[in-house]
């Protein structure tokens, strides 16, 4: 298994820790279930990107 070093916004955090909380898991976990949720579901849209403004 690989560890990666991962930086979050505040407010992001706290929203994911609240959700872990509600669903009972660990905020890893959360996570982990996010991430293979977005990456086992076939992709229908394009991914929306942070960019600066042209």
């Amino acid at each position: 298994m690989k560890q990666v070093s991962l930086r979050l916004p505040d407010e992001l955090h706290t929203a994911l820790k609240d959700l872990a909380e509600q669903e009972d898991r660990s905020l890893h976990s959360q996570i982990l279930r996010i991430l293979r949720q977005a990456t086992d579901s076939p992709r229908t849209a394009p991914v929306e990107r942070d960019s600066p403004p042209a």
